[in-house]
């Protein structure tokens, strides 16, 4: 999956991108946390858990969300806004 001498990552089908994200090697390798989401909850005092009870997804789906494994929709994005009640720009990393 890794060309050493490049240092360039080849994926050799798409479940290798998928492993890189969720084992965590794209924040070890410089990837930077794009969303505040984790910050802004605990800022208003809410939890992961509730969030995802407001939105109606699944608590993994958020906490993966939480710890920039994915990042939500522009939609969803502007909904987590409007329910902890900031300005959209607030959960974007500057």
């Amino acid at each position: 999956m890794m060309d050493t001498e490049k240092n360039l990552t080849v994926f050799d089908k798409p479940s290798d991108q998928r492993e890189l994200a969720h084992s965590g090697m794209a924040r070890k390798r410089g990837c930077e946390a794009i969303n505040r989401l984790k910050v802004m909850l605990v800022e208003k005092e809410r939890t992961s858990k509730w969030l995802a009870e407001q939105l109606g997804k699944d608590p993994a789906t958020v906490s993966k969300w939480c710890t920039n494994a994915s990042q939500p929709t522009l939609d969803i994005l502007l909904r987590i806004a409007d329910l902890l009640e900031v300005d959209y720009t607030e959960l974007v990393r500057r």
